[in-house]
């Protein structure tokens, strides 16, 4: 998806059309999802007509019919996004929920799927066993197995009995085998370092405390390392690591939000970072962003830019941005900077958002 997310990031035209909308998972293919996908198509379409009531739209609606043409409401996901211009179209099935939108614009209406991304990132949970020592990749409480990079791995340790051994020289039984273990997870460690590649992902470690101490003692990738789970996972399914790894990983989660917001305000008193959506606009329109910091439900009232700044309008027109801050959002995402979304009124004191300067 996030690949997806940077082709959407791609797309612009004199009129971009997003619809974006929620699902039921455990109800896949219901009447409600599709009335309400219905419902929004022909709000799509009328929205389209009444802003070209003086050129052809038959192009762009041809290219949004065919985008919602390829919405699966049977998919399983959590929710879709529908995007398209005159020219192109695409459809994604999302793995965690969307606000329902339509919305017009000469770029697509990405901040959900921003939002989304960066509320329920990709992670990576690792099952720590003998038996078999297997890697996962995850979005919430759905993982997926991954079966490259030699995953999953089996022990072959076999410990030696020195009974039957007898005289001074004698070891006691297994001795020797912590070597043997070590070595083990030194080569799991090593699989999963070209697992990990060039895309760092918080990990979850799983199964009993005794095989996950020596693996982390030989890793190069603890550094990954959010959180562990205890108890014997051998043969556990994907659902079941699932559901205990997301609620520990959304807990991590919380915390890097408070600790962001706090850093923030120490970054804006040294003036390394700047709050309020002014003077955020202009230092992100300068390419002087590196993180944007925002309350997930912040909106500003509609405006247009000149020369890199606000200037607030009641007017209606295809300058007028509707919410900068969706706009804001967006660029700094193109301009290789970050976006981390906090909850409401916890910016209240630095005016919603705030931007860590390069």
């Amino acid at each position: 998806m996030l690949e997806g997310a940077k082709k959407l990031l791609s797309m612009e035209g004199d009129l971009v059309v997003t619809i974006a909308a929620p699902l039921d998972r455990h109800l896949p293919n219901n009447e409600k999802d599709r009335i309400k996908l219905r419902n929004l198509h022909a709000q799509a379409r009328a929205s389209v007509l009444e802003r070209t009531i003086d050129t052809e739209p038959k192009e762009l609606l041809q290219q949004l019919d065919n985008a919602v043409g390829r919405v699966h409401l049977d998919s399983g996901a959590l929710g879709y996004i529908v995007v398209a211009t005159p020219n192109e179209s695409e459809t994604y099935h999302l793995s965690f929920p969307v606000v329902e939108s339509v919305a017009l614009g000469t770029n697509p209406a990405t901040r959900g799927l921003i939002q989304g991304l960066r509320r329920s990132p990709r992670y990576r949970l690792l099952v720590v066993s003998d038996l078999a020592t297997r890697l996962f990749e995850g979005v919430r409480d759905d993982l997926l197995e991954v079966t490259d990079h030699g995953f999953p791995f089996a022990a072959d340790v076999v410990p030696r009995d020195l009974r039957a051994i007898a005289g001074r020289f004698a070891r006691k039984p297994g001795g020797d085998d912590k070597e043997q273990w070590r070595n083990f997870y030194r080569t799991v460690d090593e699989a999963l370092t070209v697992a990990i590649g060039d895309e760092p992902l918080p990990i979850v470690l799983a199964d009993v405390d005794v095989s996950t101490a020596m693996f982390e003692d030989v890793s190069d990738n603890t550094s990954f390392v959010v959180g562990r789970i205890s108890g014997a996972h051998d043969d556990a399914t994907a659902h079941r690591l699932g559901t205990k790894s997301w609620p520990l990983l959304r807990t991590w989660l919380n915390a890097q939000r408070r600790e962001i917001i706090a850093e923030l305000g120490e970054a804006a008193h040294a003036q390394k970072a700047v709050t309020g959506i002014d003077e955020v606009w202009q230092f992100a329109r300068e390419g002087s962003g590196r993180t944007l910091v925002v309350e997930e439900s912040y909106r500003a009232d509609p405006a247009r830019e000149t020369d890199q700044r606000l200037v607030w309008s009641a007017e209606c027109g295809p300058e007028i941005m509707d919410d900068p801050v969706d706009e804001l959002i967006e660029h700094v995402v193109r301009s290789g900077g970050s976006v981390e979304f906090v909850a409401d009124e916890s910016l209240a004191h630095l005016g919603r958002v705030g931007l860590f300067l390069r």
